[in-house]
């Protein structure tokens, strides 16, 4: 509320104060009515009293007048002075708003436009180089077209059958047999014979073997094609592989398992030729390299073993089983305190490991032994080198991860008795009382096979790896003044060598004739001297 309000409201209060009164002096009271003079003095008095009220009632309306409209003066004098002091603050505050807000923004214009540049020139340097970058590796693939040439990515799969199988043929047929193998005995003293006639071979439903080849391969030519790689990687799944079953036991009552579509083998490797050939001058050069890594695994078959280790499943196809041999007995009481071995035991024979530990050393203790007689690495390396018309060239061929395991009369001395067989010229390298050595060739020589020295074990499993120099030649091509003479187009001559260097550890026989006992014509080794003519 304001204080022109305030004032309007005490007038109207005062007026309404003195209406009350004049209506009061207005009214006679009864004793006035009967002539009582004290009376009307006593009014006289009062209306004096009243008029001096109303005097100083008007003196005091008249004083809060001046005093209001002072006071409203004063109070428009203030409030345009404020006014006008916070026009003027505000006016000041906006100047300095707007002075800050420009030295801001020019200060902010003018960082973002230093900023600005200094990105589009960092941009625009980053453009050249990305332009100069582009321009070599323009010319790094200019460069690289010139070192890698005819580049070729090739992938093969397919499905094929094999109807070259082994085992029975016409095995949807069945075949009865009629013979003593069929009968059966009787009688108290069991001599009583019955003949039938059996089922000798069931017949079964067959199909071919399926095989899934898959093959990825890289050509490539390097060097203006003085330099050229070829890389194969292959893969392949046959299934159903013909197998004659042997998981049903005998007392089924068949004379022969069925066979069946039972196998199934995996067989992955690389395969990978390198070659290099250049001419300057009066040289020329030519360098070839081979490299082949084949491995084979069994994944399902229809064979039941005892032990976990004897599984087919798993390992190689072919793969060995044998003993694992730990060395020759040295005297009886470690023969005595060792698993039972058969046969006529003494110091010097061959000592085995118990796998089972069964407290005996039987068929149960063999494990798989060996790489196998087929190699999983096959190499091959070769150069020739030319000056003028006389040249000199050579290829080597290796093997790895291939070994052999020795048996027959012909290597193991008196193994059939002493009236054959067959000894060899190590057979000095033996164990005897005077030799008793762990690291001899042959342990305890005996006549007959009267204990276990002759099993198969990883004592007669020898590494067959070798590196051989197949062939190496030196030639020499006449000039041709020389034979347009004679009307020869070209005559050469030239030396070759065949088989004549073998590098491995195996000396008993030819190293590539693998397992037994060597008993086949080794490679022959040869040299030849010659000429050639071309008419």
């Amino acid at each position: 509320m304001t204080e022109k309000t305030l004032i309007v409201i005490c007038i109207a209060l005062l007026l309404l104060v003195v209406l009350l009164l004049l209506v009061l002096i207005s009214r006679k009271p009864k004793s006035a009515q009967n002539g009582n003079d004290t009376g009307i003095d006593a009014v006289k008095e009062k209306l004096d009293k009243l008029g001096g009220v109303a005097d100083y009632t008007n003196k005091a309306i008249t004083s809060l007048g001046s005093m209001t409209e002072y006071r409203l003066n004063n109070m428009q004098k203030t409030v345009g002075e404020q006014l006008r002091y916070v026009a003027e603050n505000n006016q000041r505050a906006l100047d300095e708003i707007r002075r800050t807000v420009n030295d801001k923004l020019s200060e902010t214009l003018e960082s973002k436009l230093t900023e600005s540049y200094s990105v589009i020139q960092q941009r625009l340097e980053a453009v050249y180089r990305g332009i100069g970058e582009v321009q070599s590796l323009a010319a790094s693939v200019s460069d690289i077209k010139k070192v890698f040439s005819n580049v070729k990515l090739r992938g093969t799969w397919g499905r094929v059958g094999n109807s070259q199988i082994s085992g029975r043929r016409f095995a949807y047929l069945a075949t009865v047999k009629d013979t003593n193998d069929t009968s059966y005995q009787f009688g108290k003293n069991m001599d009583q014979t019955y003949g039938t006639t059996a089922i000798d071979e069931y017949a079964v439903d067959v199909t071919w073997e399926i095989a899934d080849k898959t093959n990825i391969g890289l050509d490539m030519r390097l060097l203006n094609n003085k330099f050229n790689l070829q890389f194969d990687a292959f893969k392949e799944s046959r299934k159903g592989i013909y197998l004659r079953r042997t998981s049903i036991p005998s007392y089924f009552g068949m004379i022969n398992n069925p066979y069946g579509n039972i196998g199934k083998v995996e067989n992955k490797g690389i395969e990978m030729s390198v070659s290099y050939a250049n001419s300057w001058r009066d040289w020329s050069l030519s360098v070839m390299g081979n490299y082949s890594f084949n491995r084979n695994k069994v994944l399902e078959d229809d064979s039941t073993v005892a032990y976990p280790w004897q599984k087919t499943i798993g390992n190689k196809v072919d793969q060995r089983f044998g003993l694992i041999a730990l060395g020759l007995f040295e005297s009886p009481e470690e023969i005595a305190a060792a698993p039972v071995q058969v046969g006529d035991t003494r110091p010097g024979d061959s000592r085995y490991k118990d796998i089972n530990g069964d407290g005996k050393i039987d068929e149960y203790d063999k494990v798989p032994i060996g790489w196998g007689s087929v190699p999983e690495i096959v190499y091959g390396f070769g150069f020739s080198v030319g000056w003028k018309g006389l040249s000199l060239s050579a290829m080597f061929q290796g093997a790895a991860h291939v070994d052999a395991i020795l048996s027959g009369e012909g290597v193991l001395p008196f193994a059939q008795g002493s009236s054959r067989g067959n000894l060899l010229s190590n057979i000095t390298d033996r164990w005897t009382e005077a030799n008793p050595r762990q690291d001899v060739f042959y342990p305890r020589l005996s006549i007959g096979n009267m204990n276990m020295n002759y099993e198969a074990s990883t004592w007669w499993l020898k590494n067959t790896s070798y590196l051989r120099l197949k062939n190496i030649e030196l030639s020499y091509t006449l000039p041709d003044r020389w034979m347009k003479r004679i009307h020869i187009n070209n005559a050469r001559i030239f030396i070759q060598g065949v088989n004549l260097l073998t590098f491995s550890k195996f000396k008993l026989w030819d190293v590539e004739l693998g397992d037994g006992r060597g008993a086949k014509y080794p490679n022959i080794g040869s040299v030849s001297l010659g000429i050639n003519f071309n008419f």
